[in-house]
C-alpha cells in the first residue's frame, strides 16, 4: 500500500474532480486474509480471505490441510464459536454462513442483507450470530434455528467490526463514516466512532471516544480494543493541512482509556488472557478512494503490555493484514495480501528457538522477581518468559512470594460503622485505617455500597475505591499479575495447585478473582 505524502494531489483531484493518481488510491486484490482464528486447543487455524476460500491449518507445521469455497464473492469476516467447533463466515455476496470448523462442511445460511457482509461475531454463550455490512445494519440471529432475531441501524457508511462482551451481554461495533476536512475536500472515508449495543434489545448503550474499522473485546473484563484509518485537517496560511494514518486502542466500556498509540496498524487482537494487545498493519479495504499514511511509523506487527500501554515485542512481520494470538500465548498467527498465513513465535526478541532455563538459580529468580514489578515492559516480559520456561522451578520460588488474600474479618466491619459515627474524629480515623489495609477490604467496600450507607460513608467509601479505579494499580499489583501471568503458562499440576491456592482467598478481591479466571481458563485448555 502505498503512503500519500502528497496530500495537495489528492485535495486538488477532490475539489476539481481531476482525476486521483494511482499511487493514491488503495490497491485493488482478491487474495488478502481477513481472519485468522485459532480453534481452543491451539493445534488448528482457520483462515478466510478474498479469494471467498475457508481454510485450516495445521499450526505445529504451518501446513494446509483443508480448504473450501465458503462464498461464491469475497469472504470478508469470519468467526468461531466459543467451543471452537463451528466457524461463522461473512460474505461479499450477501450471505453469512456457519460451518463445521473441524470438517468445512456447511450447516447453516443467514440470509436477509441487502450489501456486502463484512463482519460477523458469535456470542460467548454460543446462542447469538451478529453480522453487518454495507447496508449499515447489524443483524441478529439465533445460531441453533436460523432465526432473525432484530435488526438495527449500525453505522454511518459501513459496519466492519463486532465483538461480543465475555458476558454476551454488549456488542462491540466499528465502522466508516466520511472523513470531511471542511472547506477543502469531502469524499475520503475513515474510522467510525466505536458503538456499545445491547443485543437483548438493539439499542445502543454508548459510544465510546475510540475509533475503529475493528473491534475486539477482552476475553477477560469489559474493555474493548479498537483500530482502524483516520484523516485529519488544520488550516495551514492559505492552504491545508491533511494528515492520516492508523489509530488503536483500548477503553473500558464506561468510556475510560486505558492504551492510545496512532501510526502503528489498524489490526487488534488480545490474548485468550487478556493480558497482551497484538497489532498489525491492517487492511485498507472499504477506505474508498483515498487511503493517507503520513504518521505511519511502524508496520510490523506488535504485541502491547494493556496494564502497563508499552509495547514490548516486535517480531518483525510486516504489512500483515489480520492477527491472532495462539491459546498458550506463545505463538501469533498473521494473514497476508497474499491470502498466506504465517505464524510467529511471540519469545522475547533474542532468545533462540528452544531457550531453556530449568536452571533456574536463586540469584536469576531474584532479578526476574524484582523485574516483575518493574515499569520497564520489555524486561518484565523477558522475566516472564524465563519463569515460565523454568517449569516447576520457578513455580517452587514463587510459592513463597505470593500468598492468598486474607479474609478481611470483623475488624473491616467495624471501621465501616464507625465511619456514620456522630464524631468527625472518628470517622477520619476509621477512614484512614481502612485506606492502610490495602486491595484486600475491596471486596467489602463494595458491598457496603449495595447496603442502606448514609451519605457520608458513600462519599468516603467511593473515595477508597477510586484507588482501585486501574488495575493493577501499583507496582505490587503488577508483580502479582505477571506472576500470575507466568504460573498459568507453566501449567503443571503444581503450578494449577498455586493458582487453586491464591483463588481460594477473599471473595471479591483482585488478586483472588485474578487467580480464579487463569483457573478457569486453564479448564477449558484441559490443563
Amino acid at each position: 500500500m502505498s503512503r500519500v505524502h502528497g496530500t495537495l494531489v489528492l485535495a486538488l483531484a477532490a475539489t476539481f474532480g481531476l482525476a486521483v493518481p494511482a499511487w493514491a488510491q488503495p490497491p485493488t486484490n482478491r487474495t488478502e486474509a481477513r481472519a485468522v482464528l485459532f480453534r481452543p486447543d491451539g493445534k488448528t487455524l482457520l483462515s478466510a480471505g478474498l479469494d471467498g476460500s475457508l481454510r485450516v491449518y495445521e499450526v505445529a507445521s504451518g501446513r494446509e490441510v483443508r480448504r473450501t469455497e465458503a462464498h461464491q464473492e469475497c469472504v470478508y469476516g469470519a468467526a468461531l464459536s466459543p467451543d471452537g467447533k463451528h466457524v461463522v463466515t461473512a460474505g461479499g455476496d450477501k450471505l453469512v454462513r456457519l460451518w463445521d470448523a473441524a470438517t468445512l462442511k456447511p450447516i447453516r445460511t443467514f440470509e436477509g442483507n441487502q450489501q456486502e457482509v463484512i463482519a460477523v461475531a458469535v456470542s460467548p454463550d454460543g446462542k447469538t450470530v451478529a453480522a453487518g455490512g454495507g447496508d449499515k445494519s447489524i443483524r441478529l440471529w439465533d445460531l441453533a434455528t436460523g432465526k432473525l432475531l432484530r435488526r438495527f441501524h449500525g453505522h454511518e457508511t459501513k459496519v466492519t467490526g463486532l465483538a461480543f462482551s465475555p458476558d454476551s451481554k454488549l456488542l462491540a461495533s466499528g465502522g466508516t463514516a466520511a472523513a470531511v476536512v471542511p472547506g477543502f475536500f469531502i469524499g475520503a472515508i475513515h474510522a467510525d466512532q466505536v458503538r456499545l449495543w445491547d443485543p437483548a434489545t438493539g439499542k445502543e448503550v454508548r459510544k465510546l471516544s475510540l475509533t475503529g474499522t475493528v473491534v475486539a473485546f477482552n476475553p477477560d473484563d469489559q474493555s474493548v480494543a479498537a483500530g482502524g484509518m483516520f484523516i485529519t485537517g488544520m488550516p495551514i496560511g492559505k492552504g491545508v493541512s491533511i494528515q492520516g494514518g492508523g489509530r488503536l486502542g483500548v477503553a473500558t466500556t464506561s468510556g475510560k482509556e486505558l492504551l492510545s498509540a496512532k501510526g502503528y496498524g489498524t489490526a487488534v487482537a488480545f490474548s485468550p488472557d487478556g493480558k497482551f494487545l497484538a497489532t498489525a498493519w491492517g487492511s485498507r479495504q472499504h477506505l474508498g478512494r483515498f487511503v493517507i499514511e503520513n504518521e505511519t511509523r511502524d508496520r510490523r506487527v506488535g504485541l502491547w503490555e494493556v496494564a502497563t500501554g508499552k509495547d514490548v515485542l516486535h517480531p518483525g512481520e510486516d504489512g500483515a493484514i489480520v492477527v491472532a494470538v495462539s491459546p498458550d500465548g506463545r505463538k501469533a498467527a498473521v494473514g497476508r495480501l497474499d491470502g498466506s498465513v504465517h505464524f510467529l513465535d511471540l519469545a522475547p526478541a533474542g532468545w533462540a528457538a528452544g531457550k531453556r532455563a530449568d536452571d533456574l538459580t536463586v540469584e536469576a529468580f531474584d532479578r526476574h522477581w524484582a523485574a516483575l514489578a518493574g515499569e520497564n515492559a520489555t524486561s518484565a516480559y523477558e522475566s516472564l518468559w524465563a519463569l515460565a520456561l523454568a517449569g516447576n522451578a520457578a513455580v517452587a520460588l514463587l510459592r513463597d512470594k505470593v500468598q492468598p488474600v486474607a479474609p478481611s474479618g470483623p475488624r473491616v466491619r467495624e471501621l465501616l460503622a464507625k465511619l456514620d459515627s456522630k464524631r468527625f474524629a472518628v470517622r477520619q480515623a476509621a477512614f484512614g485505617e481502612l485506606k492502610k489495609l490495602g486491595a484486600g477490604i475491596e471486596a467489602d467496600l463494595r458491598a457496603a455500597l449495595k447496603g442502606q450507607a448514609s451519605t457520608e460513608v458513600r462519599t468516603r467509601v467511593q473515595s477508597l475505591l477510586e484507588q482501585y479505579a486501574k488495575r493493577p494499580g501499583n507496582s505490587d499489583e503488577l508483580r502479582q499479575t505477571r506472576t500470575l501471568q507466568a504460573l498459568e503458562r507453566i501449567g503443571t499440576r503444581e503450578a494449577r495447585a498455586l493458582l487453586g491456592r491464591l483463588a481460594e482467598g477473599a471473595p471479591g478481591a483482585w488478586l483472588t478473582e485474578e487467580a480464579r479466571a487463569a483457573v478457569r481458563r486453564m479448564d477449558r485448555r484441559g490443563m
